[in-house]
């Protein structure tokens, strides 16, 4: 027979057998896409991290309470949640070759130099100048002649590309710009250098940017390199390398429409953590469409050709979040595995562009959603 004390011990080993054995309640499973985050009146931003002073966020040129403001800021402590819109501009100023009636301000990349001041790169679309007006002075990054579509496929539209650099001591700005575009086109026969993205990797800074607004971009456009200086961010150094071109393989689209070649933007590189090659994150699509979605290509080198792999994320529904025609594909601090991009909400009428954050994993080459 059992002692008392016997019994009493076998009641506690009982209580906390039954206590291990309960089963407690799981945590709901990471979602593969999060979002929507909401910056209110932000249209595609580029997101900057800082150490110690939180996220900053600049967007195109946009009409916020009833003023035109050039580069909108909005900051925050973290980025998916918590963003005030700053007053003012990040670009105060505009230098005189980039102002005007129909100037367009776009396209804001902002990141920090080697000497601790942040360079800020912003694409101009303009009418281009009338013949007695100075064109500005420039360098050309193109290695190759344009494609650009002869007098009778050019548009009355057509308007000058020019990329402009400024700088400032603070993220936030303001930025002051140079007297000179770092880059304008300068007729029908030269590429047009479009939404400039700064790749820093091993102490060395390049600029990836897409070639060709045309009439025919679909056939022409392409993804180049080019590295600058670490100092300033605006001397050339060597000369640009042909990353990508459309893949040329038909593809159809979210409307059943097929396409033979597709435009290629919103881009951004990383590098894989399991192979240590090199992912080319970018958009592919049409416009009119509605059909954008981000694909990725892979090289051994960061300046090396790069072959189209497959598609990362496209229109669709995702554990309940609803993607509609993703773009805008950028990394924070070196971290692959998590990706910005924007895209529209199913069903919004307005068609405004969200911030969302999809997770990522690596398999060999392969990236896909992480969920």
């Amino acid at each position: 027979m059992l002692s008392q004390t016997s019994l009493v011990s076998l009641a506690m080993a009982l209580a906390l057998y039954s206590q291990s054995t309960v089963a407690k309640p799981m945590s709901p499973p990471r979602k593969a896409i999060d979002g929507p985050i909401e910056i209110s009146g932000f249209p595609d931003p580029n997101i900057l991290g800082t150490k110690g002073s939180g996220f900053y966020a600049f967007a195109n040129e946009h009409h916020i309470k009833g003023k035109n403001v050039s580069v909108p800021v909005a900051h925050s402590k973290q980025v998916d949640a918590g963003w005030k819109l700053d007053n003012g501009s990040g670009l105060e100023s505009l230098p005189e070759w980039a102002k005007g009636p129909d100037t367009v301000i776009g396209s804001p990349d902002v990141s920090q130099l080697s000497n601790g001041k942040y360079v800020m790169y912003f694409s101009v679309a303009r009418p281009e100048p009338k013949p007695e007006q100075p064109q500005p002075t420039v360098q050309s990054l193109s290695p190759m002649e344009s494609n650009a579509p002869d007098k009778q496929g050019k548009h009355k539209e057509h308007k000058q590309h020019c990329v402009g650099i400024a700088y400032s001591n603070h993220p936030a700005g303001p930025y002051e710009p140079t007297n000179q575009p770092f880059h304008c086109t300068k007729g029908e026969k030269e590429d047009d250098l479009i939404n400039p993205k700064s790749v820093i990797f091993n102490n060395t800074r390049h600029l990836l940017y897409k070639n060709n607004t045309s009439a025919d971009a679909a056939k022409t456009s392409r993804l180049l390199l080019q590295e600058v200086d670490q100092n300033e961010g605006k001397n050339l150094v060597g000369k640009p390398h042909d990353l990508i071109h459309p893949y040329p393989q038909e593809k159809t689209g979210q409307n059943g429409t097929k396409h033979s070649d597709h435009r290629t933007q919103g881009h951004a590189i990383l590098q894989n953590p399991q192979t240590q090659g090199y992912v080319l994150v970018y958009v592919t699509g049409e416009p009119k469409k509605n059909d954008f979605q981000i694909d990725y290509a892979t090289s051994a080198t960061l300046t090396g050709k790069f072959e189209h792999q497959g598609t990362i994320v496209k229109t669709g529904d995702y554990a309940g979040v609803k993607i509609t025609s993703p773009g805008g594909p950028q990394f924070m601090d070196g971290n692959p595995t998590t990706m910005l991009f924007t895209s529209e909400q199913q069903g919004d009428k307005k068609k405004h562009r969200q911030l969302f954050v999809a997770h990522l994993k690596f398999d060999g080459q392969k990236v896909e959603l992480d969920s």
